[in-house]
């Protein structure tokens, strides 16, 4: 097993997906800073510290920098899109307000977790009526030239998204698949999305086993994984879900 990245990757003793909600508050003020300065910026906006506050009022269009969220269960829709921000970047306090993108004039796309900046006003009921959504400009552009690859024979990849047992109850009988098809194809590179142990798997919630979590994600899984490309070519790239049990 190999770090990612020597110098991010954590290297002290840690348990998997436990943080406090203060840590989880501040990277997600910090991402929504990042990704939200650079749509200010690609797009002529104001500088990010200077966008206006969810907490103030205004019958004028001011600009509002925020992650869309769905407010309740389903899927998001024009009526339960919610915009979640800071009061300020200076106080870095969690404040979120309605999005009503029922009325807009401008033809949108979003989806949960994505940052975006509203030029629009903000009502007393606590309500973005936007004028003009900006999506665009997150991240830098790509180069005009891609860097090239020199491989013989190529690159193959093969990529599967968790959960990896069965609905009803824990047995690896979808993770024994696709380890079979590693074993016949032997990929070079191996990318295993999570959840591996879904927190809202029934038989998660009501644990009856006489092994812990942890030993069962390292007999049940992780050993499986492991036995299967210890002696090939195939690099495994594994990426926790948030739904992962902690």
């Amino acid at each position: 097993v190999q770090l990612y990245d020597n110098i991010s990757s954590l290297t002290s003793v840690s348990r998997h997906m436990y943080q406090r909600n203060t840590e989880r508050i501040a990277v997600l003020i910090d991402r929504l800073e990042e990704l939200g300065g650079g749509i200010c910026e690609h797009n002529g906006l104001p500088d990010i510290r200077e966008t206006a506050s969810f907490s103030d009022l205004s019958l004028e269009n001011m600009v509002y920098v925020g992650r869309v969220a769905c407010e309740g269960e389903g899927r998001l829709n024009p009526h339960s899109c919610i915009l979640e921000g800071v009061d300020s970047f200076r106080t870095r306090k969690g404040v979120s307000v309605r999005l009503d993108i029922s009325e807009t004039l401008h033809p949108c796309s979003l989806f949960p977790g994505q940052v975006i900046a509203v030029e629009g006003i903000l009502t007393h009921s606590k309500i973005i009526l936007p004028t003009k959504i900006y999506d665009e400009g997150s991240f830098p552009p790509l180069p005009k030239r891609l860097p090239t690859i020199s491989t013989i024979g190529g690159v193959s990849m093969m990529i599967a998204a968790g959960p990896y047992t069965t609905s009803d109850n824990l047995e690896m009988i979808p993770l024994s698949d696709l380890l079979s098809h590693v074993t016949n194809y032997k990929p070079n590179i191996l990318i295993m999305l999570g959840p591996f142990m879904d927190v809202t798997h029934t038989s998660i919630q009501d644990w009856k086993l006489d092994i812990s979590y942890d030993e069962f994600l390292l007999k049940e899984i992780l050993s499986p994984i492991v036995k299967c490309c210890y002696n090939s070519n195939t690099k495994v790239v594994i990426v926790p879900s948030q739904r992962d049990v902690s």
